[in-house]
């Protein structure tokens, strides 16, 4: 039985806790550790970020990486509320005026909390990443995410400046 590696500051309040590990036997390959002993499981290495990587899979599976796996579906919510709100705020802009303020604030603000809470889950995920995989899925989540968050958030903020007013 062979000790875990040494675990990021989100997982210190359990050190023996199940995840992938390297391998004490072979050199850039992985074992599962169960949170007692390593198991027969064992896969090779992917290397930190390694999207085009023959073991692509592993960094976009999240697996047991729950963080990772939150990102994944934030990054489906935050494309979707993302478009939503363009079209609803694209719609009043050039005048075709089928949407009240309410609406327009609202998909904004719904737009907003998506990206915002893929942000914060695509982060933890990538802190988790080395131990429990999907780093590729938390990295993709976290960066569409800024991306996308920084435009609704401005349209909430030029909204609020012109007094919630376009014409």
């Amino acid at each position: 039985m062979y000790p875990p590696a040494p675990v990021d500051k989100l997982d210190e309040d359990n050190p023996n806790r199940p995840g992938w590990q390297p391998d004490p036997e072979r050199d850039g390959w992985e074992r599962w550790w169960d949170g007692q002993q390593f198991t027969r499981w064992t896969h090779k290495s992917p290397r930190p970020g390694a999207a085009f990587d023959p073991n692509w899979k592993r960094a976009f599976w999240p697996g047991p990486n729950l963080d990772a796996r939150i990102a994944r579906y934030g990054l489906v919510a935050t494309l979707v509320t993302f478009f939503v709100q363009a079209w609803i705020t694209t719609a009043e802009v050039v005048g075709l005026g089928f949407a009240d303020v309410p609406t327009i604030v609202g998909s904004i603000v719904i737009a907003s909390i998506a990206a915002v809470v893929t942000i914060i889950f695509g982060y933890r995920g990538m802190k988790r990443a080395d131990r429990l995989g999907g780093r590729a899925s938390a990295v993709a989540a976290l960066t569409v995410a800024v991306v996308l968050g920084a435009t609704p958030l401005s349209f909430l903020l030029a909204y609020a400046l012109m007094g919630f007013q376009l014409y």
